[in-house]
């Protein structure tokens, strides 16, 4: 690099040469004159880096969530049948979170239900704590399937093996690099027919600009995408599911008739005696 720079400088003409007239008021003229070259041809030499470009990671479709073909919906909810159901609540609920497993930078490989975060399963159980008749929310993932490919009907068939009566599968897509879409299906677990599809989108919203100075004041997660998807995704789910119970018909419970006492009933004293040791 320090040959260059000589052989730049040789070619400019402000090499050190032997004197001459008037050798001191050329290089007082040619000092400042120098030193920028001198700087621009250093500045030149660190080429800035470069920024990587943003690549989309896999996304699961609709078509990966459940095993009947489904409408499309946009930010909302849509319930398939609006025919009331009988005895469908009150139940047990699993969820399910799709995703597809990367392989390289171009091929997404196969479709997985992963575990992590650990505590994913107590956001939707602490969700429907208000609705009474989701008795629970609990997970299937990846170990309930038997080491088996994960798709829609075999989760299904864990969901119904576990005694649920309601299943929602659903999944999280990175759109672009600022906006984030979740979307979901809810199924009849004992039929394993889709009853409703859900669908929300985050965008990140804008910091404040304090956010630097106050940031332990700030919570991140009212501006990033994913996680402003996922709070109007839950909404969704909660609205979702409340249409789905009020549209359900409880079955009624036979009471046991006929039952014959083998002994007299004894009557009730008034006022109670009390009888000591």
């Amino acid at each position: 690099m320090t040959r260059s720079i000589v052989r730049f400088l040789n070619v400019a003409g402000l090499a050190r040469r032997g004197p001459a007239v008037g050798a001191a008021r050329g290089r007082r003229a040619s000092a400042p004159a120098g030193a920028w070259l001198i700087a621009l041809a250093l500045s030149g030499c660190a080429s800035a880096p470069r920024e990587t470009p943003w690549v989309a990671p896999p996304r699961v479709s609709w078509e990966d969530l459940t095993p009947s073909p489904v409408p499309v919906v946009r930010d909302g909810y849509r319930i398939l049948d609006e025919a009331p159901s009988r005895g469908r609540f009150p139940c047990a609920m699993s969820v399910s979170r799709m995703a597809s497993e990367v392989l390289d930078a171009d091929q997404d490989g196969p479709l997985v239900v992963p575990a992590t975060p650990h505590n994913e399963f107590l956001i939707w159980n602490n969700l429907f704590d208000n609705l009474p008749a989701v008795s629970e929310a609990f997970p299937v993932v990846e170990r309930n399937l038997g080491e088996r490919p994960a798709d829609a009907a075999l989760v299904l068939s864990a969901a119904r093996a576990f005694h649920a009566g309601v299943s929602m599968i659903y999944a999280v897509n990175a759109v672009a690099q600022d906006r984030y879409e979740m979307l979901g299906v809810l199924h009849d677990a004992n039929t394993g027919q889709p009853i409703a599809v859900l669908h929300a989108e985050g965008e990140r919203a804008p910091r404040p600009e304090d956010y630097e100075t106050t940031y332990n004041n700030v919570d991140a997660w009212d501006y990033e995408a994913r996680a402003l998807a996922r709070r109007k995704f839950k909404k969704l789910a909660v609205a979702c599911l409340r249409d789905l119970i009020a549209n359900d018909v409880p079955q009624k419970t036979q009471v046991p008739e006929g039952w014959v006492p083998d002994r007299p009933l004894a009557p009730v004293h008034w006022p109670p005696r009390y009888f000591h040791p």
